[in-house]
């Protein structure tokens, strides 16, 4: 995984020849490479590398941009992902959206077809989305306002993911650790 994190440009889901979902997983330097397992595995497994719950962050982002739908998931300052639909699903479960690092974004046009849009990314590589520019506009946007509120998050509470409700609990816990740890190292029972 380390190894296409740090170049990551999008997330895209794939039907494979045998008929089931992958991740096409497109890098800045214009790369694609394959994954059999789906878009929705793949994100939560990058989640899981940055340490963060996917799904606290997307509803914390979502209740701070007024989101309901296609909220940006900022894993690091330099990671935003952004939702966008790039295909129209076959069976109930399969999934419609692609992860566009909007770092990686270097331009956007109006598609051949109503409602599309043309994405380019870095490497030049481009994916059609079913979206209009507007959408993706208004999309890209939220993404840079969801990278300054974790900017700012990380600036407060030194790691960019808890917030001000964390800070609170952890200076609550902190002394109460403490004094554990010290009945620990008496050799004491500590105190419920």
């Amino acid at each position: 995984m380390k190894e296409w994190v740090e170049n990551l440009a999008a997330l895209i889901p794939c039907y494979e020849r045998q008929g089931g979902n992958g991740t096409l997983v497109y890098r800045t330097g214009g790369e694609i490479i394959t994954d059999r397992r789906t878009v929705k595995w793949n994100l939560y497994r990058l989640a899981r590398y940055f340490c963060v719950d996917l799904d606290a962050l997307r509803k914390s982002c979502g209740e701070y941009l007024g989101m309901h739908h296609g909220v940006p998931l900022p894993l690091t300052a330099s990671l935003v992902l952004v939702p966008l639909k790039v295909r129209e699903v076959l069976a109930k479960n399969d999934g419609c959206s692609g992860y566009f690092n909007s770092a990686a974004v270097t331009g956007y046009f109006a598609g051949k077809n109503r409602n599309t849009t043309e994405i380019i990314l870095q490497g030049g590589r481009q994916i059609n989305v079913l979206f209009s520019e507007h959408t993706v506009r208004k999309r890209l946007k939220a993404a840079g306002l969801a990278r300054e509120c974790f900017q700012r998050q990380r600036r407060q509470d030194g790691n960019g993911h808890c917030g001000d409700r964390c800070s609170l609990q952890r200076a609550a816990l902190e002394p109460l650790l403490l004094v554990l740890l010290q009945q620990i190292s008496k050799g004491d029972e500590p105190s419920a």
